[in-house]
């Protein structure tokens, strides 16, 4: 007996897919903007990063090809461990004059500006309100941060 029978014999997503509604996975066939085709349509992709169509405009394409061949393919891991490029720091630099600020510091992930800003920020003695709505990204933080966690329906709140 394998250990790994449990896994083989779990069927759930393959019930799914038969059905056709299984939700993930799905093949994205052509991409411009917040609008995708997929299984020959066209539809809305509300699950991405890209709601503004950034990925699509010609400048944003310009300066990923030059970064590319200025960088290669990847910084081959995060900031922390691979270090800073002067890309970074350019970003950050004018987003902080932007935004009249001292400096600026980004997160790529909202699970790291979780640990870089929640966790740090907040320490134990604080009551986190959080809505039915909260990112999962930040429930570890409140957990780290030994946070009382209140929910609270925002819709019950009078004005």
């Amino acid at each position: 007996m394998s250990i790994f029978n449990k896994c083989y014999e779990y069927t759930v997503p393959d019930h799914y897919k038969a059905l056709g509604i299984y939700p993930y996975f799905r093949t994205v066939e052509e991409s411009e903007g917040p609008i995708v085709k997929m299984e020959g349509r066209e539809v809305i992709m509300a699950g991405s990063n890209n709601y503004l169509g950034l990925t699509a405009h010609p400048n944003v394409k310009l300066a990923a090809v030059e970064a590319l061949l200025k960088y290669g393919t990847s910084c081959s891991g995060s900031r922390f461990l691979t270090g800073t490029i002067d890309l970074h720091v350019a970003l950050e630099t004018r987003l902080a004059k932007f935004v009249n600020k001292e400096a600026a510091l980004l997160f790529s992930t909202g699970f790291q500006t979780g640990q870089g800003v929640l966790f740090p920020l907040v320490g134990a003695a604080i009551l986190f309100f959080q809505t039915e709505i909260t990112m999962r990204v930040l429930l570890p933080e409140i957990y780290w941060a030994k946070l009382l966690a209140a929910k609270w329906c925002a819709t019950s709140i009078t004005t």
